[in-house]
């Protein structure tokens, strides 16, 4: 993952969040446990249209990754978590025969969100 040291997973200070393609935000103990529990990995979870989001403590800024099939959905509920602080680091990714693939990654404010997504 291109976004490790601002996503600081394992080390606290991070609220974890997969948005299901339904659009609900759910919060885990960390991104992993929620997908054994599903029986998934994470390129079958963005393959199905889930995001990933991790949120600061400090500063509340999200870091979400997410692939092509994300439904609006789930990528109006991401808006949501954009909108609280108007800015969010993100990675974009594609899925090709069960691997990830990064397409592009950033920080945008909540206008430029809306026309990545």
């Amino acid at each position: 993952m291109k976004l490790a040291d601002v996503l600081g997973e394992g080390f606290g200070g991070v609220t974890n969040y997969w948005i299901t393609p339904q659009g609900k935000a759910v919060k885990t103990g960390g991104h992993e446990d929620y997908l054994a529990d599903h029986g998934m990995s994470y390129g079958s979870a963005y393959e199905k249209g889930y995001i990933r989001v991790a949120v600061t403590d400090s500063n509340k800024v999200p870091s979400a990754e997410w692939g092509l099939k994300a439904s609006p959905a789930a990528r109006k509920t991401l808006g949501r978590f954009v909108k609280r602080t108007d800015e969010m680091y993100f990675d974009l990714v594609n899925v090709r025969n069960h691997k990830v693939d990064y397409i592009d990654s950033g920080l945008v404010n909540y206008k430029e969100y809306m026309r990545l997504r």
